[in-house]
């Protein structure tokens, strides 16, 4: 079989930049950035769009009890899957490659694939499949790679249906308010193969085209509830007060020289904060707060959450403010599949790319996956590392490189060439 014929065509490199500019209008905003957060009606938009390419394309549908959608190409009647894709959904005044890429990525390669196998009458190793899953960015509800983690079952579904958002309206009645609360089995695919933009700017720096994913950090998650007393912010002396910002402004600040201390790689942050009343004359009586400790060391991870969990009780005693964690997540640190990797690297020797090998410390669905089949990501570079803003970009030649080699790889492993 010639070496072209393992080439993405232009024709579906053209195809690439038209579904992306497509997605760039579902959710976008007056900053022109991407409101499309999970279960969101501008969610159900861009889920409707995808099923809809799906269906015109002959994928056969299923959309799961967490929401997520499978699209599948059943070349003959077993169970051998490759599955690729991403997620649709964004952070609020988001960008429109983080997530979309990889949906659309492994869209556009496994319908070419398709054609090719129809058009030439081809043999094949295995079915393929592309998929979008639920809830990656954790905007909405946390925690981030929901759908996923239930695909996986390392969450239970019973838990993940009354996660609450800050409206207190629960993840299944989002689902079923958009329709896609669905009932199909998606049986575990063979391997998993994502593609991102780059969470960084890494590649740039070093003039590289594609980052192949080695290692994930590890992280715990926790939302922190305060609960202080309402006061007025005037007459309301100082040595009486129970200000429940001023303590969470404590675990905001030990949390940065925890990091600051720290022997070996430890990043923390609070992202996200709400304050009740929230009133410039109001002494705050409540705060949620939600923070992280990450690591590529389970020994750090280890030993700082001991730690922070400690000064966390120490500190509700110092203040005479009730602290209490209200939820609280692990996700482990680990390795994606050498096998695929090295095949991966491989393609991209035999293609002249420029390539390095990267961790990734933001999480990918790919990380739950790897706990039950071989699966990795490789990414492409975010212009000036910018990701999860309106400025976020890539370039449409590193959009392309990236789409190649995930075609080049999905047809190796899918087509049986011995019998052809």
């Amino acid at each position: 079989m010639e070496d072209n014929f393992y080439k993405i065509s232009t024709k579906s490199k053209q195809y690439l930049h038209e579904l992306l500019s497509d997605y760039s209008k579902i959710g976008r905003n007056e900053n022109n950035g991407i409101d499309r957060v999970a279960l969101t009606h501008a969610d159900k938009q861009g889920r409707d769009y995808f099923i809809k390419l799906l269906k015109e394309n002959n994928f056969d549908v299923k959309i799961d009890n967490i929401g997520n959608i499978f699209g599948l190409i059943n070349f003959n009647n077993s169970n051998n899957y490759i599955l690729s894709g991403s997620h649709i959904d964004s952070q609020p005044n988001g960008g429109n490659f983080d997530g979309i890429f990889g949906v659309i990525n492994a869209f556009v390669a496994v319908k070419e694939i398709s054609e090719k196998v129809k058009k030439n009458n081809l043999k094949t190793k295995s079915n393929l499949a592309v998929v979008s899953w639920t809830n990656e960015e954790g905007a909405r509800f946390q925690p981030s790679i929901l759908g996923s983690s239930v695909y996986t079952g390392q969450m239970a579904l019973d838990k993940a249906y009354e996660i609450l958002d800050t409206n207190k309206v629960s993840v299944k009645d989002s689902l079923n308010e958009i329709d896609y609360l669905g009932s199909d089995v998606f049986k575990k695919p063979t391997q998993y193969i994502e593609t991102h933009v780059e969470c960084g700017k890494i590649l740039e720096n070093n003039n590289n085209q594609i980052g192949i994913i080695d290692k994930f950090w590890g992280c715990h998650k926790h939302n922190i509830h305060l609960f202080g007393e309402q006061a007025h912010t005037g007459p309301t002396p100082m040595s009486q007060r129970k200000d429940a910002l001023h303590a969470a402004s404590l675990i905001i600040s030990e949390l940065k020289k925890m990091s600051d201390l720290s022997k070996k790689t430890l990043y923390t942050s609070v992202g996200k904060i709400d304050v009740y009343p929230n009133s410039p004359n109001v002494v705050p009586g409540f705060v949620s707060l939600f923070s992280e400790i990450r690591s590529p060391y389970e020994d750090v991870l280890e030993e700082n959450l001991n730690y922070y969990e400690s000064f966390i009780k120490e500190l509700s005693k110092k203040t005479d403010i009730k602290i209490i964690i209200n939820t609280h997540s692990k996700r482990d640190a680990g390795k994606f599949d050498v096998k695929i990797n090295s095949k991966i690297e491989e393609l991209l020797n035999k293609n002249n790319i420029k390539y390095e090998y990267l961790d990734t410390i933001a999480a990918h669905d790919a990380v739950p996956m790897s706990k039950i089949v071989p699966s990795t990501v490789f990414v492409t570079p975010s212009v000036d590392g910018i990701i999860h803003d309106p400025k976020e970009f890539t370039k449409p030649e590193d959009l392309e490189t990236c789409l190649d080699i995930l075609y080049q790889y999905i047809s190796e492993e899918c087509l049986d060439v011995e019998k052809q």
